[in-house]
């Protein structure tokens, strides 16, 4: 037999003891010899066991990690985003729900992609948006002067349309707008039907169609309209912007699309324009208008009654007409933005925080406009503006500073004299984009947002 020995030291004594495998060890090697090497190996082992389980433990958090990582990326890249949709000056959002990535990166400048044109005729006005067929993506409307009609134009959710498709309507159709007047969750379009005194009203059904046109008188000649719930009473009202007459009217709404109380406020001279909002955040609505030959813009604040304050005026440049509203310098309340045509320019009146406006500050549109809309085009978290350039081939985009400020604006080209402009998002990309309608060419531009 072959023998192996092994040294081990005694605490006993000095001497070297051989130790043979097959030997009762018992008999010849001291007791707590045998009783450190089956220590040490016990404690190897245990060692070895500590060490797999700890990696093992390792790679089953790390795997768990990455896991979970992964799929909560995955659900904030595709999740469920509300979409707020401002036409040129509405303050009653119409909402579409959609899915897209809500990541999007800041960009230092404006930029958009060539325009593409649609055909419209028949004097295209005024533009308006919403979700008429339930899709989930925006759609278009535009009024007409001439034909007695509207342009339909249904969206496709990658930032292109259908042609057009027409609706039968009043004649002289100025501005356009949408909402739920009758609480079915579904679209409706409002017109302003400038000669023959009235509003007229299309019920949507959610499926692209809509109801006979209902209509309901209002003052002298109305030009613009607007939304929202005046009287507290959870149902749409409305309000014209009267030219000829010096009145705006108040129309109640019942919740069914119907208007039947009408009430006149007196305003200024030609009520160019209207905008709907909470200028003095006591939850009751307001709202402003432009005064063509007076040279000013007025707020009449709203007790949540369906009556207002007395009128307050504030001086603009010649001839105000368009005018939208946003939050300028991040205060929470709602300033304005006024162009003003014959001058050229635009006025911003920023927010004194009690519904009364500081004195305007002017900035250049180098040529005639009549619409404007606000919204953030470049992801900086601040309130841009937009203006269609009357006249012209473009529209001027002011970069907002967030302080009640504004960048010179940048140019980007569309058909010739552009005369009301709307943003949405027309391609699912979190981004918004511009809608512009073209007198001359006769024609619907859509620019898609690439910044």
């Amino acid at each position: 037999m072959q023998v192996r020995t092994n040294l081990i030291s005694s605490r006993n004594s000095d001497q070297i003891v051989p130790i043979d495998d097959d030997t009762n060890c018992s008999s010849s090697v001291p007791s707590n010899g045998l009783i450190r090497i089956k220590s040490n190996r016990l404690q190897l082992i245990v060692l070895r066991c500590i060490f797999f389980a700890a990696l093992i433990s390792i790679i089953l958090v790390t795997y768990f990690i990455f896991s979970r990582d992964y799929s909560s990326s995955s659900s904030s890249n595709n999740q469920a985003t509300t979409i707020e949709v401002s036409s040129t000056i509405t303050q009653f959002p119409t909402y579409v729900t959609t899915a897209m990535s809500t990541k999007r990166q800041k960009c230092q400048s404006f930029s958009f992609d060539p325009y593409v044109s649609y055909s419209s005729n028949n004097k295209p006005w005024s533009i308006a948006l919403g979700d008429f067929n339930r899709d989930n993506h925006l759609d278009i409307v535009i009024s007409k002067t001439e034909n007695y009609e509207l342009g339909l134009y249904f969206g496709f959710g990658n930032g292109t349309f259908a042609a057009q498709m027409t609706i039968s309507a009043g004649s002289t159709l100025f501005y356009v707008t949408t909402a739920d007047l009758n609480n079915d969750n579904y679209t409706d379009i409002i017109t302003v039907e400038g000669s023959d005194n009235r509003i007229g009203v299309f019920i949507g059904h959610g499926d692209g169609t809509f109801g006979r046109r209902k209509t309901f008188p209002t003052g002298y000649y109305p030009y613009w309209v607007d939304t929202g719930d005046f009287n507290g009473d959870g149902y749409i009202d409305l309000i014209t912007a009267n030219s000829y007459d010096k009145t705006v009217t108040l129309l109640l709404g019942d919740g069914r699309g119907n208007f039947a109380t009408q009430r006149n406020i007196t305003a200024g001279d030609i009520v160019t324009g209207v905008v709907v909002a909470d200028f003095n955040l006591d939850n009751h609505l307001d709202f402003a208008v432009t005064e063509f030959r007076d040279y000013t813009m007025s707020v009449f604040l709203g007790t949540g009654s369906g009556l207002f304050q007395a009128r307050q005026s504030f001086s603009t440049e010649n001839n105000p007409w368009g005018l939208a509203s946003g939050d300028f310098n991040g205060d929470k309340y709602m300033d304005i933005v006024v162009v003003n045509e014959r001058a050229n320019s635009i006025s911003v009146f920023i927010n004194n925080r009690n519904g009364t406006f500081q004195s305007q500050m002017v900035y250049s549109t180098d040529a005639s406009a009549i619409s404007v809309t606000v919204g953030d085009m470049n992801n900086d978290t601040y309130i841009d503006i937009i203006v269609g350039i009357n006249y012209k081939n473009y529209v001027n985009i002011y970069r907002g500073f967030g302080n009640g400020s504004f960048d010179f604006p940048m140019k980007f080209y569309t058909d010739w004299w552009i005369l009301f402009v709307a943003t949405g998002d027309f391609n699912g990309d979190h981004r918004p984009d511009i809608a512009v309608l073209s007198e001359y060419t006769e024609a619907l531009n859509i620019l898609l947002n690439s910044c």
